[in-house]
């Protein structure tokens, strides 16, 4: 997902510039100081019982050593409650409550 803040904030004609100075590590920066200091998305993944194999997930490519489960709702909440400092801009503070 992209913060449309932070897109609002590019010079897309410095990004060009960057890019053709093959400058990563300018490049990284430029977009570091111009992301937002609340996260934008807070994902919280409840199980690791998938029946997709993708590429990308040790899941998928069957790799993964740990038991199949779900996450406990008692966690879940507690996650959520460490979540809520950083939610203000984003969610009404009741909204998991």
């Amino acid at each position: 997902m992209i913060d449309f803040s932070f897109v609002q904030k590019l010079d897309w004609c410095e990004i060009a510039a960057l890019l053709a100075a093959n400058d990563r590590i300018a490049l990284f920066d430029y977009f570091e100081q111009r992301r937002g200091a609340i996260p934008f998305v807070g994902q919280i993944e409840t199980t690791n019982a998938c029946s997709f194999r993708c590429l990308t997930c040790p899941r998928g490519r069957r790799n993964m050593s740990r038991t199949v489960g779900h996450m406990t709702e008692t966690l879940f909440q507690g996650l959520v409650a460490q979540m809520q400092e950083y939610s203000s801009g984003y969610y009404p503070k009741n909204l998991y409550q």
